[in-house]
């Protein structure tokens, strides 16, 4: 319904109460066990909020569906699911056999150049979501957002490439440094991440190419797993971060050929 500013306020409510109740609550070493529980306490907070906000300021009723419906529903989604829940092969499994194959040394490495990653990540991936219902009845300016979004893309990798010694140098010890090279590498990911949300996410699902867009991810989620088991026992978190930029780059790539062949945007 494009009441974006809800979104905001409720990822900032999240954000903020779980801060929060980090200073509160944590307080020695072994209080880290409280760690998911005031993650979900954020986000539960949240939800409760836009539930009140849906039904009692909206005044929208909750009413039980038909079976038929709720078949019909999970049915038309089944493309969306598969295209989120695949890409883990190669992504959280692919830190699993980081850990198991070169032990929690290597997972440190990945995980400090992981931190500054994730945080330009989930920008785009907010812009992302801040277009998508947007385009539902404007998909026209659909080329002028690309270009703008993939021209920021570009500078923010630049940027991530230059400012990685600086990063890791302030932020983890002597024993992290290693992870400038990762973070370097990560950025080549980040770009094809968000080729692959402008041109996927935001144009393939708006035209129905729900089928299409999954048989990218599947096709691009094996290539990349099968890989991974060689390239993260021989070259660890280089590995895994190979395994990581091949799998983004096939799944953007098909995605923006797929669309500049069968469109004029």
């Amino acid at each position: 319904v494009q009441r974006m500013k809800y979104l905001t306020v409720l990822n900032l409510l999240a954000k903020a109460l779980f801060t929060l109740l980090v200073f509160v609550v944590v307080r020695q070493r072994a209080d880290y066990l409280y760690q998911p529980l005031l993650t979900s306490a954020g986000y539960l907070a949240a939800g409760l909020v836009a539930l009140y906000v849906i039904v009692w300021r909206w005044h929208i009723k909750l009413r039980p569906q038909p079976w038929p419906t709720v078949i019909r529903t999970i049915r038309s989604s089944t493309d969306i699911f598969i295209n989120q829940i695949v890409p883990n092969l190669y992504c959280s499994l692919g830190m699993v056999l980081l850990g198991s194959f070169h032990g929690a040394v290597a997972n440190g490495i990945l995980d400090a150049a992981w931190r500054f990653y994730s945080i330009v990540q989930n920008i785009f991936l907010n812009v992302s979501r801040t277009f998508f219902p947007f385009f539902a009845t404007n998909l026209s300016k659909h080329h002028v957002y690309a270009k703008y979004t993939l021209l920021m893309a570009g500078v923010a990798c630049l940027l991530l490439i230059f400012c990685a010694p600086l990063l890791i140098h302030l932020f983890f010890t002597p024993e992290f440094y290693d992870a400038i090279p990762i973070l370097r590498l990560l950025s080549i990911a980040l770009f094809f991440q968000v080729v692959q949300n402008v041109y996927g996410v935001n144009f393939m699902l708006q035209c129905g190419l729900d089928h299409q867009l999954r048989r990218f991810t599947v096709n691009a989620s094996l290539i990349s797993f099968v890989l991974s088991l060689p390239l993260i026992y021989f070259y660890s978190y280089y590995g895994f971060v190979l395994t990581f930029i091949i799998g983004r780059a096939l799944t953007g790539g098909m995605a923006y050929h797929f669309v500049r062949s069968h469109t004029t945007f």
